[in-house]
């Protein structure tokens, strides 16, 4: 099977790492790294500065997508590379029978069979398995609402499955970050998938896709040198969404939540290691640039730019405000 991420250039220390790891448990598995700020002119010349020793490397233009040019002028790097997630699995699946999709983000602690024996044409992981704690502590409730409540950070896919190609057909246009417009990249779609495709499936396995957003529901233990679930189950998939360096011992930029004193030692230890891994693989990738820039508009313009270009005047946002269109549709 084939693993693929999709990194920046700039991200290139965390895919690293990533793809370090899966060495370390799945051998047998084929990374794959697609890499959306580069001509292959220049993934050419990343190869030769030895980037394809880790990976098997592709860059936008492997792809075939005509629209994806014109996709770069109004989508942020965030969306871009969330939507080359799809793309680039739909791509490798006209040769492969099955897809595992990573984030760069990540770290294999353990084996993760449960997610590589499944048969289901679509697998996804929840960012929780219990209601959030309303302890004023980001995030809550209504941001979980707001972001959808499957994570992108793991997208297992099969050949010929429908859902991929509904989800094809949503990254052309409509994977903004617009709230406003009812978008959260791939997230709100992914979580519509176990309702529209029922064979989808919703992966309920605490130990995979451990991140800042469910800690509260997963303490952690160690025993013998390793982490550990209170079930006893080893912690197999770690994703540090949201983590900066210098990182001054925080998990994230994104919440400051904090665990218990054991998951809190734990996860301080965690931190620190992977601080350290980054320092190494910045070394050794971190003079790399890409040579296609990302698109930096304010989202306002980006979507006018959208709906000009596709002529769908459903992208630009609501004159009269979303919650007056909310109310238009369904009543008071």
């Amino acid at each position: 099977m084939h693993v693929l991420t999709v990194a920046s250039v700039s991200y290139l220390p965390l895919a690293d790492i990533m793809f370090e790891s899966l060495r370390a448990h799945h051998p047998e598995l084929t990374p794959v790294l697609l890499i959306p700020d580069v001509t292959r002119a220049r993934l050419d010349a990343l190869r030769q500065q030895g980037l394809d020793k880790f990976a098997e490397l592709l860059c936008v233009e492997d792809l075939g997508l005509d629209f994806l040019e014109a996709a770069r002028s109004y989508y942020s790097a965030l969306e871009f590379c969330s939507a080359l997630k799809v793309l680039g699995t739909a791509h490798i699946l006209k040769t492969e029978s099955a897809c595992l999709f990573l984030d760069p983000d990540m770290v294999i602690m353990d084996r993760l069979d449960a997610v590589l024996d499944a048969q289901d044409p679509i697998l996804v992981t929840p960012h929780v398995l219990a209601p959030l704690p309303e302890d004023g502590h980001a995030p809550d409730s209504l941001e979980m609402c707001g972001a959808g409540f499957v994570n992108g950070g793991v997208f297992r896919a099969s050949a010929g499955a429908p859902a991929l190609s509904w989800l094809v057909s949503k990254a052309r246009a409509r994977w903004f970050v617009a709230p406003q417009l009812g978008m959260y990249a791939d997230q709100l779609w992914l979580s519509a998938l176990p309702f529209l495709f029922p064979q989808t499936r919703l992966l309920r396995e605490p130990a995979i896709n451990v991140a800042y957003w469910n800690l509260h529901e997963r303490p952690l233990r160690q025993e013998n040198g390793r982490i550990l679930l209170q079930s006893g189950e080893p912690l197999r998939l770690f994703h540090f969404s949201g983590f900066s360096r210098p990182s001054n011992g925080r998990l994230t930029r994104h919440s400051d939540r904090r665990f218990g004193a054991e998951t809190d030692r734990i996860v301080a230890q965690l931190v620190k290691d992977y601080e350290a891994k980054l320092e190494a693989t910045s070394l050794r990738w971190g003079h790399l640039r890409g040579d296609i820039p990302f698109n930096a508009d304010p989202l306002p313009v980006r979507l006018e730019r959208a709906a000009d270009l596709l002529g769908d005047a459903r992208l630009r946002l609501p004159k009269a405000g979303f919650g007056a269109r909310l109310r238009a549709l369904f009543g008071d």
